[in-house]
């Protein structure tokens, strides 16, 4: 059993149930890598973010309306009739939660996103090499 409560729109256990973006939140999609560099980058600044195993992508969710403002390379703004995949609190494989949402309601951001985004980005840019 979760310690958290959960809010009313994250399913029961290790159910897994696609819901749509824009009423609770919206969505930032982008490939597993460097969602995961965001995420270190973002540290206690960060919100709700799912994990899909299957297609080695993270979702951050963030206010509902913001992902309108969302451009980034290689990444998904998933807003009003975009659907997300949410798992329950103890799903552990597929969809699942890096940093479960809680019942306060917080979600990440969006300019704290853009700047962890801005930093794991510009970390892995490759480096001319050193003259000899």
């Amino acid at each position: 059993m979760p310690a958290t409560p959960a809010p009313s729109w994250v399913p029961f256990g290790q159910a897994l149930v696609p819901l749509p973006a824009g009423n609770f939140w919206d969505a930032i999609k982008m490939r597993a890598d460097l969602g995961k560099a965001v995420l270190d980058q973002l540290g206690d600044k960060a919100g709700p973010v799912i994990y899909d195993s299957w297609g080695e992508m993270v979702y951050f969710l963030v206010p509902a309306g913001s992902s309108l403002r969302w451009e980034a390379p290689n990444t998904w703004a998933r807003g009003t009739a975009s659907w997300v995949p949410i798992p329950g609190l103890e799903a552990t494989t597929g969809p699942h939660w890096l940093v479960p949402p809680d019942i306060s309601g917080r979600l990440t951001g969006l300019d704290d996103l853009r700047a962890a985004f801005e930093a794991a980005t510009e970390e892995t840019k490759p480096r001319p090499p050193l003259p000899r």
